[in-house]
């Protein structure tokens, strides 16, 4: 608690697994404040998704001969799609170097707020197929 009071920025989100990937423990060497924008990039959102990596869709055939995957992530307000694929695996390499450059772009823009352990690890942050 007075970890959180000393460091509390108003405004912003309290995160508890950008510094250590997947982390379930909140204190001061596991936690940081960081705006919301960059909180919500890396929500992981998977229930809906289905049985896909993460940023792909499963699109089954209609008029061609085998199914598909689709690629997208949201950029800021905006969606977008980065194309179809014949495998999810390839379809999720397009998503992962997509948002990783977004993620990278964002901590770009708060370089100057964010605390240097933040920054690197946002710069440093890769998605992963199983996220």
């Amino acid at each position: 608690e007075k970890w959180f009071n000393e460091n509390y920025i108003q405004d912003w989100c309290l995160d508890k697994d950008i510094l250590i990937k997947g982390n379930r423990e909140y204190s001061p060497q596991t936690c940081c404040f960081v705006p919301c924008e960059i909180n919500s990039l890396l929500t992981k959102r998977q229930n809906h998704r289905g049985n896909t990596p993460i940023g792909v869709k499963h699109c089954k055939a209609k008029r061609r001969f085998q199914d598909c995957y689709k690629a997208s992530f949201t950029k800021g307000n905006e969606k977008v799609y980065l194309g179809s694929f014949t495998t999810p695996k390839k379809a999720f390499q397009a998503y992962k170097v997509a948002k990783e450059a977004w993620i990278k772009e964002v901590a770009n823009k708060y370089k100057d707020k964010l605390e240097p352990r933040v920054y690197d690890a946002l710069m440093k942050y890769e998605v992963e197929i199983t996220d």
